[in-house]
């Protein structure tokens, strides 16, 4: 029911693959969904910091990190990773 065009007026994704799923299961009118794409915080994530944040999670220069959030892990192919 939450995404019947009867009772949604507009839906807000987070991606244009998570739009185009709600068009496809739930028969939602594509042009009344709109992507806005999740933020990142460049000054937390700037280069200035990122020695710092690998030292605390005691991850080497070397060494390689995969932060996922969120869920739909299935979906987002974490398997292959």
């Amino acid at each position: 029911r939450l995404f019947s065009p009867d009772n949604t007026r507009h839906i807000i994704a987070n991606s244009r693959r998570g739009a185009d799923e709600i068009t496809r299961w739930y028969g939602y009118p594509r042009d009344r969904i709109s992507v806005v794409y999740n933020g990142v915080d460049v000054e937390r994530f700037s280069s200035g910091q990122r020695e710092a944040a690998r030292a605390e999670l005691g991850l080497s220069p070397g060494q390689r990190m995969i932060l996922l959030v969120g869920s739909g892990w299935k979906r987002k192919g974490t398997r292959y990773a």
